[in-house]
């Protein structure tokens, strides 16, 4: 994988703007079970920004649900690579975000 630094730097302001890493509880009806859920999305009616930071970040999927799209990556390895390659781009702000919902996530983990 070539690393653009440029479109990193892009990809990065576009997520300050438009992003954001969410955690929620899911619960598995057929097995009673409750699963903690972390997800970097980026929702837009065009899909061609959401595109390029596909591109530029190489991992996550991109869907459409009721008029609009979506970037999405699930999971704790797709989210921390994507924080990874963003983050000395990133504004505090979106830093501080990212921390929160981690620690929210490794809390949930652990209990």
């Amino acid at each position: 994988m070539i690393i653009n630094e440029i479109e990193l730097a892009w990809a990065a302001g576009f997520f300050d703007g438009e992003g954001c890493t969410c955690f929620w509880i899911q619960k598995n009806r057929f097995y009673n079970r409750k699963y903690g859920r972390i997800r970097v999305s980026i929702a837009q009616k065009d899909r061609f920004v959401l595109r390029r930071f596909l591109y530029a970040v190489n991992t996550g999927s991109i869907s459409f649900s009721g008029g609009k799209y979506q970037f999405y990556a699930d999971g704790l390895e797709k989210c921390q690579i994507i924080l990874i390659l963003l983050w000395k781009f990133l504004s505090p702000i979106k830093k501080n975000q990212y921390r929160e919902k981690l620690k929210i996530f490794i809390d949930w983990r652990t209990e």
